[in-house]
């Protein structure tokens, strides 16, 4: 109860209230979500804004199905939707990308683990304003391919800790796959891995593209991979 009525606390409405440790934000700004090349798979954002914290500041993370039917194609390029409020705009130091051998909901732990650098990442911004959404691409250092059933989680990796500004990841209201999105309730004292739409009211899927726009700089074995998380 404690939790539910902290989250219920901290839901961000057009107003643009923030919370300290906001988990939550709601905007009806309109979405301009430019083309993505070369992703054989996207899910983009809504016609609104919606995004919820996914950040190393609060050990949280979002994750999502990535639909059967692209079992064993290459994934080397990951594309996340990044959302930050309260506080103006500080650059992340990484985006983590992990992969999970399991769909609906994603193993308890990453499979496949990656923290790329800021530096390495190329964002686009797609909103300005009392917070701001950027579109991040994010090269893998290594190759993964599609199993047969797998999920894709992203976490903001800050410096700043649970201070301002918070991180978030955005939503699209259309759901596909086996399941919506699934997010890391468990600094709260929530099950890691809990429906989005049990604790934010709102039916959705995390935003994302996957595909291979470049080279990646090895590609490995999936054993190889399975070395990388942490």
């Amino acid at each position: 109860m404690k939790f539910a009525a902290l989250v219920f606390g901290l839901l961000l409405v057009a107003t643009a209230v923030y919370a300290e440790d906001s988990s939550h934000m709601f905007s009806t700004v309109p979405a301009n979500v430019p083309e993505v090349r070369d992703m054989f798979y996207c899910q983009t954002p809504s016609a609104g804004w919606n995004a919820f914290n996914g950040s190393s500041g609060f050990a949280s993370e979002m994750a999502d199905d990535i639909p059967s039917q692209y079992q064993g194609q290459e994934v080397c390029d990951v594309t996340l939707y990044v959302a930050e409020w309260g506080g103006g705009w500080s650059n992340p130091a990484s985006m983590i990308v992990n992969f999970y051998n399991q769909a609906c909901p994603p193993n308890m732990t990453p499979d496949y683990h990656f923290d790329v650098s800021w530096a390495n990442c190329t964002a686009t911004l797609l909103y300005a304003g009392s917070w701001y959404v950027y579109q991040v691409d994010i090269p893998l250092p290594s190759s993964v391919f599609v199993g047969p059933t797998m999920s894709i989680g992203g976490i903001v990796g800050n410096t700043w800790g649970q201070n301002a500004p918070y991180c978030g990841l955005c939503v699209t209201d259309y759901v596909s796959g086996c399941g919506e999105v699934y997010w890391d309730g468990a600094y709260w004292g929530a099950p890691r891995w809990t429906p989005g739409s049990y604790y934010f009211g709102i039916y959705a899927d995390l935003a994302y593209c996957i595909g291979c726009m470049g080279v990646p700089t090895q590609n490995t074995t999936w054993g190889q991979i399975r070395g990388l998380f942490r």
